[in-house]
């Protein structure tokens, strides 16, 4: 098999690492939402990556309720846009309450 060396402190050849000449990112395992996405389309995305990242059902359960309860709070069509990070904080926390 043949090598490339790889010196991941200044991007350029050298003996430091040797990765494989075919070797790629491994696939990211999140999503690219977008503004205009709605919630109930990233939550079904989101449920997808679960689920081929090999998540068990039990951690998808999980997921779809607290998705589930954040889009009845918010409602199921409003665009991830328009979501601001507090207003999921204070949804959390009121999960831990």
């Amino acid at each position: 098999m043949s090598t490339q060396k790889y010196d991941q402190t200044n991007g350029k050849n050298s003996a430091s690492q040797q990765y494989p000449k075919n070797h790629s990112p491994a696939p990211s395992s999140k999503i690219d939402p977008k503004p205009d996405m709605s919630l109930s389309d990233a939550m079904d995305e989101f449920e997808l990556m679960a689920k081929v990242s090999g998540k068990a059902d039990k951690t998808i359960e999980s997921y779809r309720y607290t998705y589930s309860s954040l889009a009845e709070k918010l409602g199921k069509d409003i665009p991830l846009g328009e979501i601001s990070t507090k207003t999921i904080r204070v949804f959390l926390a009121g999960l831990m309450d």
